[in-house]
């Protein structure tokens, strides 16, 4: 029913000490009812942490202060809006995994890119790219069609994450071993 978020300092790059001190626990919630969330990004624009749900259909987008974030022990997450531009499961999927096919669509990553325009999620099948227009929040744009790459190149891709210039992502799975894809995006901004 609740789900805890861990903080920790950004490790320097190559440092890879597994004992980090936990510097803030979370348990977090929504108003309505529990959710399976893999889906977090931090938005520099709004200083909000967005969660983008999984197992719903379609997602449901939930967002709380950054600030508040940090320092309570227990928060309600506030439900912003339903994101229905992923493309459901078609029955190759299903015949091809019998398995995951109905999770193939499913947001298993979320980022915000640095400068806070573009939001992209991956799943088992796609990448999406949600744009922001100036002047729109979050759960605006997350009601927009948003462009699908095809084929991200993992099996079970869990993450992604934005390059420091916003020109690419990063894509790599759970568990061992877990490479590390970068794709380069289209630039139509």
């Amino acid at each position: 029913k609740d789900v805890d978020l861990w903080f920790f300092h950004e490790p320097k790059a190559g440092d890879y000490d597994r004992d980090r001190k936990v510097l803030h626990r979370l348990q977090l919630s929504s108003t309505d009812g529990p959710r399976d969330v893999e889906s977090v990004a931090w938005d520099p624009a709004s200083d909000m942490l967005l969660l983008l749900s999984k197992r719903n259909t379609p997602p449901r987008l939930y967002g709380i202060p950054l600030q508040d974030a940090l320092r309570e022990k227990h928060l309600v997450a506030e439900f912003l809006a339903e994101v229905p531009g992923f493309r459901p499961p078609t029955q190759v999927d299903f015949l091809v995994n019998p398995m995951r096919g109905f999770w193939v669509s499913q947001p298993t990553g979320l980022d915000i890119s640095p400068d806070g325009r573009t939001a992209a999620v991956i799943t088992y099948r796609s990448l999406y790219l949600f744009r922001r227009d100036e002047g729109e929040t979050w759960a605006q744009a997350f009601r927009k069609k948003p462009e699908e790459c095809i084929g991200p190149p993992g099996f079970h891709d869990e993450a992604v994450c934005f390059s420091l210039d916003g020109k690419s992502v990063y894509v790599t799975t759970e568990g061992r071993p877990a490479p590390l894809h970068r794709l380069d995006l289209p630039d139509s901004r």
